[in-house]
């Protein structure tokens, strides 16, 4: 009888001290520690009503994890021994109070979001060894005004300091190449920007909405200035291009209403969409008797909608949307010197019947002639070697076209809805066709390939000659070596053909399938290619596998395992995007750093 209370007073003071443990550990906040590295950070029941803690990060300690103090605003200040090499995603996200954080001479490497909406943050200093900075690191540090970049970073990722408001400087290495797609934007008390002469490359909306911005160093190697890089820089007066510098984006210097001094070297050749709209130097151009706006080289914009336009013969450019929407436009004649035509140039020019592109043409943007309704035949120069997306969709009266045997890419709906053709060859040096390049061409039966590109999409879909290619006993469709769809898609399993090279955008997408045997040949995988396939539970890509296209397994609810090759080279966007239940990849680390894990994933890398 004894030994039975004995046994029940043990069991009570068992439960007794679990209890106890499981207050004391969560009355105060601590840190999740496992195999030198901080996993989490667990708020304590006082602490969750605190604003000013400090956290110490015990020494020994080489990565701060995922999500590791991720929305918590209980922390003030936090200090980072000299071990730590690695911050990863979204480790500080969102800890609006963090106002003090000290970055060790150790650390190697920051991650995308890591210290994203941290809007106490005021001073940042990235020591020399850290050669990685990822996308948003700092994004929405709204307090930020001083950061110190390392001499050592060569590029800076997308949206890595947007809308930090109150950054008035920044002083950038010597040794960047790159700067991505709006890596300042927002950036509103930004005055001063010194960029270094080793950078060759600027992303779409890097500065926009930078209001205070009105000084401008632009390097003497810079050929490019993408998409609305300046756009709403309305304290910028002026600008200096160099001789380097080639192209200006869509909307490039849009609406800085200020600028009244800008030089325009020779050697641009390509002009985007309102490249220079709301600009002080753009309404002071002069308009000729034929209601053309130019200057220099370069044709901006057809002020008068006419029925027939002759370009002046010192015009090599024809800047993007310059006739765009001209319906009364019947004919034009072009200058035997043009080079270039930019995006939507003539697109909605319905009227439009009678046009000659000359043999010096090498570049036609983005639906240059989209919805030319008229237009009844056309000439694509030998010197293109792309046509761009929806170039020339629904020119309905286009009954032939004959491409230039130069031609390597064919993009997303270029001919699409061109409805007279009949047949078309495609040219042997042709790589890569996108998706509906010539869908709904009803009437199209016959194409021929001269050679064999790397990647078909479902170009053809809406077509006699889609609709006359036969399903294999798989329910696959094909075009060459190109796997296009699963038309059944209640299959369980499929067997890709021996020697397939691609699969297309959204191939298996929304389909019931199990089991994929690939072959051994292929080469990519499209764009949601494998998306929303809610019975697949494992995916072994094959070895050779070059490049998988974003959101490629997409919401594949019950994935639970994923092989990517190591001769994988890139990876798109997200491509685990809401497969959350997935348990394991293996994968090479530098294709790791591309990919966004949900927390509970175990990676394992390939040797």
């Amino acid at each position: 009888m004894k030994s039975k209370y004995k046994i029940l007073w043990i069991i009570i003071v068992g439960i007794i001290a679990v209890f106890t443990s499981y207050i004391t550990l969560n009355f105060r906040w601590h840190l999740v520690l496992r195999d030198n590295k901080v996993i989490e950070y667990k708020a304590g029941l006082v602490d969750k009503n605190i604003r000013n803690l400090t956290v110490y990060i015990p020494e020994g300690t080489t990565e701060i994890m995922n999500d590791a103090f991720s929305g918590c605003e209980c922390i003030e200040k936090v200090y980072i021994p000299e071990s730590v090499k690695i911050i990863h995603r979204r480790a500080f996200i969102g800890c609006k109070n963090l106002k003090e954080i000290n970055l060790p001479e150790s650390l190697e490497q920051i991650d995308r979001d890591a210290f994203n909406g941290c809007t106490s943050l005021e001073v940042i200093r990235i020591p020399e060894k850290v050669k990685y900075i990822g996308e948003s690191a700092f994004s929405g540090c709204t307090a930020l005004k001083e950061i110190s970049l390392p001499q050592s970073l060569k590029k800076i990722k997308a949206m890595t300091f947007s809308e930090c408001k109150n950054l008035n400087n920044i002083e950038f290495p010597q040794n960047i190449t790159d700067i991505e797609m709006g890596a300042f934007m927002g950036c509103e008390n930004l005055e001063v920007v010194k960029l270094p002469y080793t950078l060759i490359h600027i992303e779409g909306y890097v500065f926009s909405g930078c209001k205070a911005l009105r000084e401008v160093d632009l390097p003497n190697n810079l050929k490019y200035i993408d998409d609305a890089t300046f756009n709403g820089c309305t304290s910028l007066s002026s600008i200096y291009l160099s001789d380097s510098i080639e192209g200006l984006g869509y909307n490039a210097f849009g609406e800085c209403i200020k600028l009244s001094e800008i030089n325009i070297p020779d050697s641009i050749s390509l002009v985007g969409t309102y490249c220079f709209e709301g600009t002080e130097w753009y309404k002071k151009l002069p308009v000729d008797s034929e209601g053309l706006k130019y200057y220099k080289h370069i044709l901006f914009q057809a002020t008068y909608n006419m029925e027939d336009v002759l370009v002046p013969t010192e015009i090599t450019v024809i800047a993007g949307g310059a006739f765009m929407g001209h319906d009364e436009l019947k004919r034009v004649i072009l200058s035997d010197r043009l080079k270039t035509i930019g995006g939507y140039a003539f697109s909605g020019c319905s009227n439009l019947y009678n046009i000659s592109i000359p043999e010096t043409v090498r570049y036609i943007g983005s639906s240059a002639f989209s919805n030319c309704k008229s237009l009844e035949n056309i000439s694509i120069p030998e010197n293109i070697t792309h046509i761009y997306g929806n170039t020339f969709e629904n020119c309905e009266k286009f009954q032939y076209i004959e491409l230039p045997q130069g031609l390597e890419y064919i993009g997303k709906e270029a001919f699409k809805g061109c409805t007279l053709i009949k047949n078309t060859v495609i040219p042997k040096n042709v790589k890569q066709i996108d998706d509906g390049a010539f869908s709904m061409c009803i009437n199209l039966e016959n194409v021929e390939f001269e050679g064999e590109p790397l990647y078909i999409g479902n170009s053809f879909y809406d077509t006699k000659y889609y609709n006359s290619i036969k399903e294999d006993k798989y329910s696959c469709k094909y075009i060459g070596n190109h796997l296009i769809e699963l038309v059944d898609k209640k299959r369980g399993k499929v067997i890709i053909k021996d020697g397939t090279v691609s699969i297309a955008n959204n191939a298996f997408s929304k389909s019931k399938i199990r089991r994929i045997v690939f072959s051994k040949e292929l080469k990519i995988i499209g764009e949601s290619a494998l998306g929303h396939c809610y019975r697949l539970e494992d995916v072994g890509f094959p070895d050779g596998l070059i490049y998988i296209s974003k959101l490629c397994l997409i919401d594949c609810r019950n994935l639970k395992r994923v092989y990517i090759p190591k001769s994988v080279e890139d990876v798109g966007e997200s491509i685990l995007l809401g497969s959350g239940n997935v348990k394991e990849v293996i994968v090479s680390k530098e294709i790791a750093e591309k990919i966004d894990f949900y927390e509970n994933v175990k990676v394992r890398y390939i040797d």
